[in-house]
């Protein structure tokens, strides 16, 4: 479900079974991407190992939240990228990537804190009223091209 509050507006698809494919189903279907994609597949090293061309360990840090953690240098053609990983959790604690290939090599941060794993998730965690109450609309990927429209005051009486 995706949900606009300014709008009032509701899509609501159904979820295929799991996080990998939920994930490609909402790029291939309405073009909807999640920053930090490789960090919440099933499996995370997978992702990331598969793609890299250079991983290097170095060293620990107290930097983030206070607690010890290991820095892991991953990159490939596309990315570079710094995570800090709890030295005794092996849980990640934040990620900073640069993408090579976009425009101004803009540094994109998450920071993971608070887990806690293996915690019941109550049934009415994923509802919400005013989207249950919207109208619906369905998904669908943005147009190829976004049409102009004239400033105001420009258009010729």
């Amino acid at each position: 479900m995706a949900f606009a509050p300014a709008a009032n507006l509701v899509a609501v698809a159904q979820a295929p079974p799991t996080i990998d494919e939920m994930l490609k189903a909402a790029y291939d279907v309405a073009a909807i991407y999640f920053p930090f994609t490789d960090l919440i597949v099933a499996d995370p090293y997978k992702a990331i190992a598969e793609r890299a061309k250079v991983a290097f360990y170095m060293g620990q840090s107290q930097v983030v939240g206070g607690t010890t953690t290991d820095i892991v240098v991953v990159a490939n053609d596309a990315l570079q990228a710094q995570i800090w990983i709890g030295a005794k959790d092996h849980l990640p604690r934040m990620v900073r990537a640069t993408y090579i290939d976009e425009p101004g090599n803009y540094r994109h941060t998450v920071a993971f804190s608070d887990w806690v794993l293996d915690a019941p998730i109550p049934p009415d965690r994923f509802t919400s009223v005013r989207a249950a109450a919207a109208p619906r609309m369905q998904f669908a990927a943005p147009p190829e091209r976004i049409p102009q429209l004239p400033l105001a005051g420009t258009q010729k009486p």
